[in-house]
This record gives C-alpha cells, sequence and structure tokens, in this order.
C-alpha cells in the first residue's frame, strides 16, 4: 500500500476506501483464444481480491487547569505570576483495526512560563501509569524557553496507540514572575505519528522511508492552549473623599455626581488592584478637565517588601496645574505578596474662570494608569467623576421701607441648593 496521497488521508488511500485487485488472464490453445467470459474460464469473482484501507482515525484535545485557582480543566485559563498550571493532552485512536504508531508530542515552553521537571512533578507524564520515571521524556530538566518531547522511546504508549485506544499526557508549568497584566500568552502543542511500527514495519526490502511515497504515511495534529495573565482592576477606580465646602451629595468615598462651588477644594481617591506580575515604565496619570486644577497630591509608598524595588514616588504637578502623574518605573510584584491595591490622592481646585458658570459639568474623565505591554505602551483607564458648578441663589427683596438712619432698606436671602 503505497503512501498516496502523500501524507494527506485523501484519495486514493483514505480510510475504509475498498480496492479491488483483479488477475486478468487469457491464453491461446490450438488457435483458440481462453479469456475470462469464455465458458469454462474461471470467474471474475475468482480472479480478485478485495480489501478495505485502514488508517488511524486520531483526535488530539488538548486542555489546561490552573492548580493554583482550583479551576476545571478548559481550552484556556487566566492566572498570574506564580499560579502552578497542569495541561492535560488526550490521544484517542477511533479506528478499529489501525494503530498509531511512533506518536511524538512536543510543545515549545516561552519564557513566560516556567516546565516542572518530569522526575519531581508527581504527574505520570507519558501516559505509561508510572510517575516521576527518570525517562519520562524530554524536559531538560524543567526551565524556560525550550521544547519538551514525549515520545515512543519513553512509552509504550506512545509507540503504539492502539486501534479504539487512548493515551493521555500531563506536564505542569509555573507562570513566571516577568509577566505583564493582560498578556495574553498562547502555546502550541505539536503531533506527528505514521501508520508503521518502528522504521519500516515489517516491508522487505527495498524499505520506504517514513513519509516518502513507499514509506509509511506521516499525520501531524496540532492544538492550542491560550493562557491570559489578569487584567489591572479598576473597579471603583476614583473616588470624591474631601470636599472643602459644599455637602458631599453621598457618603465618602463618594461616586458623584457632585455639587461644587468656584474655588471650591476637591480631593479625588484614585484606586486600583494587580495581581503578581512585572510592571515596566509604570505610570498613573490624572489630566485634569479644563477648569480645574491640581494644588496638590500625595505620594505613592511601595513597601520594599511587597514590590521589587519598591520606594516613595513622589508625584509631579504641571506647572499649570493640568496634570498630576506618578512615574513608578519598573516594578516586581512577586506571587508572595498576593494581590496588591494602589491608592493616590489628589486635592483639586475649580477655578474663577469665564467658562465656569452656574450649572457647567466639569468631567475628571481622563486618569489612567499604563504600562509597557508587548513593546508598546498599555493604558487602562479609571472611573469618570462629574462634579456641577453651582453659585449661591440669592432673594433680593425691597422692604419699601426707610431706616432711621434714611436708608432704604433691602432684605436678602439664599435659598438651599444651587442657581
Amino acid at each position: 500500500m503505497s503512501n498516496n496521497a502523500l501524507n494527506n488521508e485523501a484519495e486514493p488511500n483514505i480510510h475504509n476506501e475498498t480496492h479491488t485487485d483483479q488477475c486478468d488472464v487469457s491464453f491461446k490453445y490450438m488457435g483458440s483464444t481462453f479469456k475470462k467470459d469464455t465458458s469454462g474460464f474461471p470467474d471474475t469473482e475468482d480472479c480478485q481480491t478485495q480489501f478495505t484501507v485502514q488508517t488511524p482515525d486520531t483526535s488530539f484535545i488538548k486542555k489546561i487547569r490552573n492548580i493554583t485557582q482550583n479551576t476545571e480543566f478548559a481550552s484556556s485559563v487566566s492566572a498570574h505570576a506564580g499560579d502552578i498550571l497542569e495541561y492535560q493532552v488526550t490521544l484517542s485512536n477511533d479506528s478499529e483495526r489501525a494503530p498509531a504508531y511512533d506518536a511524538i508530542l512536543t510543545q515549545a515552553i516561552p519564557e513566560s512560563l516556567i516546565l516542572l521537571a518530569f522526575d519531581s512533578d508527581n504527574l505520570d507524564n507519558d501516559g505509561d501509569s508510572q510517575t516521576d520515571e527518570s525517562s519520562e521524556g524530554i524536559d531538560n530538566g524543567g526551565g524556560s524557553d525550550m521544547t519538551l518531547q514525549i515520545d515512543g522511546t519513553h512509552s509504550t504508549a506512545m509507540s503504539e496507540i492502539l486501534s479504539n485506544g487512548q493515551t493521555t499526557l500531563m506536564y505542569r508549568v509555573q507562570v513566571a514572575n516577568g509577566v505583564n497584566p493582560s498578556e495574553i500568552i498562547q502555546t502550541t502543542a505539536q503531533l506527528v505519528y505514521d501508520t508503521l511500527p518502528g522504521n519500516s514495519g515489517s516491508q522487505l526490502s527495498e524499505q520506504g522511508v517514513h513519509g516518502t511515497e513507499n514509506g509509511s504515511r506521516i499525520y501531524g495534529h496540532s492544538d492550542t492552549i491560550t493562557i491570559t495573565i489578569d487584567a489591572i482592576n479598576t473597579t471603583s477606580s476614583k473616588r470624591i473623599v474631601g470636599l472643602s465646602s459644599t455637602e458631599a451629595g453621598g457618603a465618602f468615598p463618594f461616586k458623584g455626581p457632585q455639587n461644587v462651588t468656584i474655588g471650591e477644594q476637591i480631593t479625588f481617591e484614585l484606586k486600583f488592584s494587580i495581581v503578581p506580575s512585572t510592571l515596566k515604565n509604570w505610570q498613573l496619570i490624572d489630566q485634569m478637565p479644563s477648569g480645574m486644577i491640581c494644588i496638590h497630591a500625595m505620594p505613592i509608598t511601595l513597601s520594599n517588601a511587597l514590590f521589587l524595588p519598591g520606594g516613595i514616588i513622589s508625584p509631579e504637578i504641571s506647572p499649570d496645574g493640568s496634570q498630576v502623574s506618578w512615574h513608578l518605573g519598573e516594578q516586581v510584584i512577586p506571587p508572595s505578596s498576593g494581590i496588591q491595591t494602589i491608592t493616590a490622592q489628589l486635592t483639586a481646585r475649580v477655578k474663577n474662570s469665564d467658562t465656569n458658570q452656574a450649572g457647567k459639568s466639569l468631567i475628571n474623565k481622563n486618569a489612567s494608569v499604563s504600562y509597557m505591554l508587548n513593546n508598546s505602551q498599555q493604558t487602562v483607564d479609571l472611573d469618570d467623576i462629574t462634579v456641577v458648578i453651582c453659585e449661591p441663589d440669592l432673594n433680593i427683596q425691597n422692604m419699601g421701607e426707610i431706616s432711621p438712619e434714611g436708608m432704604q432698606m433691602i432684605s436678602v436671602s439664599s435659598r438651599p441648593g444651587c442657581r
């Protein structure tokens, strides 16, 4: 049986395809020709053999789960630095008669993941029902930026996947500290196998080479898993926590909208949470809306017990007060630190300008945290806060009376609310 189509499950040699090998004989005797339609000549059925092509009918399913966060196996997973992830690769052969031979599984391990060594991960890596063997596969002792391999030299389960058989492979990785929030890591496993055991099965000379027309047919499958590093959490990321004049519209921290007066000072709190990861060129910026300026901001303290290197990050306020920023640089949040919440406070003042009139809304909507992701600056917006300018609602009334000093009597009163 030739490898035709070459390394492809296609005509003429396709699974369950029936072929006929027929012998067509004729001869002459004493001037007469004898052939298959001659009376007494063997029937056609007696001169042919039928056979059915059987090829491996394999499926290749790759799943992953987060051991640290106790999730179920799925086609994708979320994680953060330090999490242990477990891969499960299931190889099934649904063919009735054709085993899959010489299976080889490979997967590249990127720098963002660390492969746990096969001989100490408490798993049956190669599907032979034995754990932590010295010959589970090629793992280079674990690590990153390498390629793992599990094949038939390590496991009889991979040297022959039986008809109606199944083999399950397992391996684990740890998410490296250098991953960034929202980073997407895709890992692709490759599986190859063929239709004959060993180099050429039981072929006689001249034996065919794997993957050639006269050799075994080579099949290949691949499957990709997506790992997403948890994003920065910006829930309730901006709130009002102080007012110099006006009564707050709700309990602090208050999300607004909030009435304010000309010249009023408003204290805002910026807050967000980050999972263990690495942030490069990390910045927090709040751009004031027109009609408002930043007059003061507090430093951000990053404990060196929780951040590497940590430090006290002083704010930078632009000369015109239109922007305040904190440049936090490169910081690592190691797995031992857990999720960290960053809090910053700034005080803004409502300007006494022609454009700030009663009823005007000032929306503080340009606050964001940013960092490097895939060689470009990733920006995550924080919440918007709206304040509404109020002016005194005065009522002036002529009393129609003259004071003893000869002055006109006028009544001035202020009603609750804004004009």
